[in-house]
């Protein structure tokens, strides 16, 4: 049994960051001012580093909201020619992709799992309709990657 505090921090943080178009016909240079969200967290066990745990948990959510600002920009639509890098775009998405569908698949496999042992039929379905809700649930959570791109990327020249 964990006994502590578990401190969660969301960090958000404005960066200029240089910016190169990802096509060769272009090649658009530009600097951009990008926000990037992060979260991060820190343990207290038995309540003995509360002030350390807070510090880890701002320094985790930092490092993560300067990762996000990256992949924000990549993400980014030239200014220039108003195209996306496509690759990274797929990447992104790829990744939502792939959890989504782990989820549809071993969700109701684990529910067959447990119908196997018990020999009733309510596995599959608990954990078939649980799995759906997890599904959208990771959806909802990683589609705001893509979805809020143009207005967390402004170009400053």
């Amino acid at each position: 049994m964990y006994v502590g505090r578990r401190h969660t921090v969301t960090v958000t943080s404005k960066q200029l960051l240089p910016f190169a178009c990802a096509f060769p016909d272009c090649k658009h240079e530009a600097v951009a001012l990008v926000v990037g969200v992060g979260q991060g967290q820190g343990n207290s066990p038995y309540f003995l580093d509360e002030s350390g745990a807070k510090e880890r948990a701002s320094s985790k959510g930092s490092l993560a909201a300067d990762e996000n600002a990256r992949l924000t920009l990549r993400l980014a639509r030239c200014p220039r020619c108003k195209r996306r890098d496509d690759g990274a775009m797929r990447a992104v998405k790829g990744k939502a992709i792939a959890g989504v569908l782990a989820t549809l698949v071993l969700f109701p496999l684990f529910g067959v799992f447990i119908d196997s042992l018990n020999h009733s039929g309510f596995g599959t379905w608990i954990f078939g309709v649980i799995g759906l809700l997890v599904a959208g649930f990771i959806w909802k959570m990683q589609s705001w990657k893509w979805t809020t791109i143009d207005h967390r990327v402004a170009f400053v020249k």
